[in-house]
């Protein structure tokens, strides 16, 4: 009778002794279409920018195993396929609290994890040269016409809370022109990016930048919280394997940007 029993049990726990040890055969990532432009200079069909999120899926995928499926969409759209579980990845995004409602961050203690990042960035505010727009780190002043940002970013979210966007939204090339005609007081970008842009305009020595960064963040990629709920050991392979990406390869991939 004993060993019976002992039979039954193992046959009821192997399942979930197997489970927890099961890892994906693929993993979905979503990135924005059209090159990441809300933030960066496209160049050909992909921006370099975008080039280093695809050569960071496939090259974590490869080294673990698995094959990478890439959807590109635009933002928004990324953004709820993610939050369904139609993908696995979102690339890049920066973390906030209310994001931990999307899917999983890599976290330490309660607090992120900045080990797993892709890479680091500030996001700073462009404005006319005759501009008298001020930044303290905490509030704007001199905010006439408003300052823009890419819809659905934390720099757009941000501006929202201090109650400083225009009332309509212009993407990025257009948001600079209006800056530059004294219609727009600042737009909200990445740094490197948006000096790239600038010159590509034209309008390098007519747009400067606030001393104080808006945001200083790290970008990484969270996972889905479908995911990570079937797979959570494999979870933190796959942002170990991020960080030694980023080690050795991504930080020389965006000195070439």
């Amino acid at each position: 009778m004993p060993y019976l029993f002992v039979g039954l049990l193992l046959s009821v726990l192997t399942p979930y002794v197997q489970a927890s040890h099961y890892e994906p055969k693929s993993v979905r990532f979503c990135y924005e279409e059209q090159s990441y432009r809300s933030y960066s200079d496209a160049i050909d069909s992909l921006s370099k920018q975008t080039k280093i999120i695809v050569n960071i899926a496939r090259k974590a995928c490869k080294n673990l195993g698995l094959s990478a499926e890439l959807v590109q969409a635009p933002w928004k759209r990324c953004i709820q396929m993610f939050k369904s579980g139609q993908v696995d990845v979102l690339s890049p995004a920066i973390w906030v609290p209310e994001r931990d409602e999307w899917g999983k961050f890599p976290k330490l203690n309660g607090d992120i994890d900045t080990r797993y990042r892709i890479w680091s960035s500030e996001i700073v505010i462009f404005t006319h040269k005759h501009s008298n727009l001020l930044w303290d780190g905490r509030f704007f002043t001199n905010v006439k016409a408003g300052i823009g940002a890419a819809l659905g970013y934390v720099a757009y979210d941000r501006l929202k809370r201090l109650d400083v966007l225009p009332p309509v939204n212009f993407e990025i090339d257009q948001s600079f022109s209006l800056v530059n005609n004294r219609r727009l007081d600042g737009f909200a970008a990445e740094k490197i990016s948006g000096m790239r842009i600038l010159k590509r305009l034209g309008l390098q020595d007519d747009i400067i930048i606030l001393d104080t960064p808006f945001i200083k963040a790290d970008y990484f990629m969270p996972l889905s919280r479908q995911f990570y709920s079937h797979y959570p050991e494999f979870a933190i392979k796959f942002w170990q394997e991020i960080e030694k990406i980023r080690i050795s390869d991504i930080e020389n991939w965006i000195k070439q940007l």
